[in-house]
């Protein structure tokens, strides 16, 4: 015992106060070795002391959900427990440093123009809609068809193989389409999921849609085919 309280060196209490929350978070699931709940989390936190809030009071469940959520090059959220990411798993240090935003917005708009270019090559007529300015990214339509119909776009990296992060998803009266994309690494062809609007709200679980969920669509582009014959047809 080192004669300090709750058997800590001075030095290493000083080094447990200056971490974030989210080092404590990652601290936290690399000694316990499996997925935890936010609750879980927050009390290992609180009883270790490894991240202390300035106001002093202690680190309640929702704060370490939120910081997982937003950290998502870091976590991952499946069913209410929180994971490190592979990336997170073999080297803590590499990740402390959160993904900038910069950086998501240009995977994502790199995303919408691999699918642009995609649905482009199998015949489709397609427009990229301004970001912020539509709800969804891309608008396609075969020649001699009505209503294009409208698709949101949502992109990973390698570095998060189990998930996409999907907030509250698309009415499906305003989005016929979502199509998940996998950059994969570098010199790759990216993979495609083509999920409907609809199936994208039934399989919808804590703000993701996971790859096991959708592993059926991967390339599934004839559904976009079908959905267009379909209102040819009702028009």
């Amino acid at each position: 015992m080192s004669g300090q309280p709750g058997g800590l060196s001075k030095a290493e209490r000083s080094e447990q106060s200056s971490m974030t929350c989210r080092e404590a978070i990652l601290r936290t699931l690399k000694q316990a070795g499996r997925p935890l709940n936010a609750s879980e989390i927050a009390e290992a936190i609180n009883v270790a002391r490894s991240y202390v809030r300035a106001d002093g009071r202690p680190l309640p469940a929702y704060q370490v959900y939120a910081v997982a959520y937003q950290s998502e090059e870091l976590f991952e959220i499946e069913q209410g427990r929180i994971r490190a990411t592979d990336l997170a798993r073999a080297d803590p240090k590499v990740t402390v440093v959160p993904q900038q935003k910069g950086q998501r917005l240009i995977i994502g708009i790199a995303g919408e123009h691999f699918v642009a270019a995609e649905l482009s090559k199998q015949g489709w007529i397609v427009a990229l809609t301004s970001k912020g300015a539509a709800s969804v990214d891309i608008l396609a339509k075969l020649y001699r068809h009505g209503r294009p119909l409208s698709i949101k776009v949502k992109t990973r990296t390698n570095v998060h193989q189990y998930a996409w992060r999907v907030g509250a998803p698309a009415d499906p009266l305003d989005c016929d389409f979502y199509v998940f994309v996998d950059l994969q690494d570098e010199g790759k062809r990216p993979l495609y999921f083509v999920v409907s609007t609809s199936e994208v709200v039934r399989l919808w679980r804590n703000q993701q849609i996971r790859t096991e969920d959708i592993r059926r669509f991967s390339d599934d582009w004839n559904q976009l085919y079908m959905a267009a014959e379909r209102q040819r047809a009702e028009s």
